[in-house]
């Protein structure tokens, strides 16, 4: 039964190819391959000048699936995403399935159903990044729009169903960002929800992170050794609502939880970050400075680092195109709390195929259609 819902995806795309009058406009098979490794080094919060330990996820994500183009504004993904960690008995983490619709309203505004996309563009403070490689899958509901003007991302993230022994988990999420000549204003907002009505798991829990800023996009004239450079702002606010139920019996916080339960009281916190970004000849690179912090800045999902009072960041970030289809990434982050400097880094290598399916079924289909409204124009004026 674990493959069902690879097997019902794949005869819904037969059953839509083979359907008599079908507007197809193509199939093709994808698969998409990261090879990773990323050194991460972390402290005790309680004593921020003591690093404690670290650890280094290194591993193999693969997401094979079918794109199946229905027509110019709508299409469909069937497969499977594999999780293959280095150095783990049996290799294989887990397996998920792909399953999604896309509609376009136009080319930059469109929606998507079933499994949507989790490269969120919001703070790292609210979704931490170590996230892109325990957590690439999510399902639900999104609108999503990127163009000259306006960065949208609307989604809900279906974590766990509720039943009567466990209670539901979901995320929501909204980022709005407007950009004009350089210039750009953005508020995000992520709500974490624990709960639910029918079931003996405790009581309600919700954990709301929002934030507001602006910043500014230079772009010199070319020749110039300066890709870009810029600066942004943040006023960052946690809300916690922990359960009354989990407070009374003093519960550990479960997996699902993402840990914001281990607060035991109603909490609001905020803080301010400060951030100088920019590209020369390709290297990325930033300087971040958080500042406000404390044990209450629990953002359910967002990197811990952020309950210290203040922090400094540096990140440099290089990527090498290999070929059309393939790409080396590698970058550096260092930290820095109190007296004590650490770094993280990655390295990884994705690589891409495509491969067209069917390709003379879609050209005779095509055919097909542009015959049939020829012999329909024919017919009106037979008429007239």
């Amino acid at each position: 039964m674990a493959h069902l819902p690879q097997i019902t995806g794949l005869l819904i795309l037969w059953i839509m190819i083979s359907a008599p009058g079908a507007q197809a406009e193509s199939l093709n098979f994808v698969v998409e391959n990261e090879v990773y490794s990323k050194n991460i080094e972390t402290t005790d919060l309680a004593d921020e000048t003591r690093v404690l330990d670290g650890h280094t996820p290194t591993g193999n994500i693969l997401m094979s699936y079918f794109h199946y183009q229905i027509n110019r504004r709508s299409s469909i993904d069937v497969g499977a995403l594999i999780s293959m960690p280095f150095g783990q008995d049996g290799q294989v983490l887990s397996v998920e399935p792909i399953i999604s619709f896309t509609y376009y309203l136009r080319p930059t505004w469109w929606y998507t159903f079933g499994t949507i996309d989790r490269d969120h563009p919001v703070l790292d403070a609210f979704v931490d990044d170590i996230r892109a490689y325990d957590d690439r899958i999510e399902q639900g509901f999104q609108f999503q729009a990127d163009n000259k003007v306006i960065r949208q991302d609307l989604w809900i993230d279906w974590r766990i169903n509720e039943r009567s022994d466990r209670r539901e988990n979901f995320t929501a999420g909204n980022y709005t960002q407007f950009k004009y000549k350089g210039f750009m204003v953005d508020a995000q907002i992520l709500w974490f929800h624990f709960g639910g009505q029918r079931n003996s798991g405790g009581g309600v829990a919700n954990n709301i992170s929002s934030a507001i800023g602006a910043g500014y996009t230079f772009y010199p004239r070319r020749p110039s050794f300066l890709d870009n450079i810029g600066f942004s702002a943040h006023y960052l606010k946690v809300k916690n609502e922990p359960s009354a139920t989990d407070i009374a019996n003093g519960l550990e916080a479960e997996a699902e939880m993402d840990g914001f339960l281990n607060s035991d009281i109603e909490a609001e916190e905020n803080g301010v970050l400060f951030k100088i970004f920019g590209s020369i000849k390709g290297v990325y690179f930033h300087y971040l400075y958080w500042d406000g912090g404390s044990r209450e800045f629990i953002s359910a999902r967002g990197d811990p680092l952020y309950q210290v009072e203040n922090f400094h960041e540096f990140k440099l970030e290089k990527t090498w195109r290999l070929s059309d289809n393939a790409a080396v990434t590698a970058n550096i982050q260092i930290q820095k709390l109190e007296e004590t400097v650490f770094y993280e880094n990655l390295v990884s290598l994705e690589w891409r195929f495509d491969v067209p399916l069917f390709r003379q079924y879609f050209k005779d289909l095509r055919r097909q259609k542009i015959l049939e409204k020829k012999r329909k124009v024919k017919r009106k004026k037979i008429y007239k």
